[in-house]
């Protein structure tokens, strides 16, 4: 029998509400978590060209550069992210499922937060 006519099941409203709240979370935190991998790629990538570049000059602008890409390439991701759970969500809004789907992309998004805190 399908969950949404089992007479144990929630109310719809009640899932749709938990699932809006949820994306709400998921957009929201995805922009921290793209902020944080940034700050772990410019630490990752200070290390490395700290190692690799004799000039500070060209350690600067290779960072900078790296910074940029980041942004562009992360940017890009973004908003390719934002698109798809916005569509996902307002396809699906009233199924009990979409919040299994919120909620494992809400856990990646704090293991980025957290890794971005832990080593900073």
């Amino acid at each position: 029998m399908d969950r949404s006519t089992r007479a144990d099941s929630p109310p719809q409203w009640s899932i749709a509400l938990v699932n809006t709240a949820l994306a709400t979370a998921v957009l929201a935190l995805g922009v921290v978590a793209f902020f944080a991998s940034l700050e772990l790629a410019l630490l990752v990538g200070a290390q490395v060209i700290a190692q690799s570049v004799d000039s500070a000059v060209r350690g600067n602008y290779a960072l900078a550069t790296l910074r940029n890409l980041w942004l562009l390439i992360g940017g890009v991701l973004m908003v390719v992210f934002v698109i798809g759970t916005l569509d996902y969500f307002f396809k699906r809004w009233r199924l009990a499922r979409t919040r299994d789907v919120l909620l494992r992309l809400l856990a990646v998004e704090l293991v980025v937060i957290g890794a971005g805190v832990a080593l900073l």
